[in-house]
């Protein structure tokens, strides 16, 4: 089952934190990333998209 979450930035788990990293380091490899999990600016916002208990996407909002 794939489910979306509207969270703050602080609500983001360390686990998921690491698990965007990858997700943006493997899509945006042109881009060395080191270790975080937003490119320029930490969003406010973000929506997390998990398939069974596993990231599959994100996306950042800023308010």
């Amino acid at each position: 089952m794939i489910k979306s979450t509207f969270i703050t930035e602080f609500q983001t788990t360390k686990e998921d934190s690491l698990v965007i990293n990858n997700l943006v380091q493997d899509n945006f490899s042109e881009v060395n990333y080191e270790g975080r999990d937003y490119f320029k600016q930490v969003s406010h916002y973000r929506i997390l998209v998990k398939e069974n208990d596993t990231l599959i996407g994100h996306m950042t909002y800023w308010a």
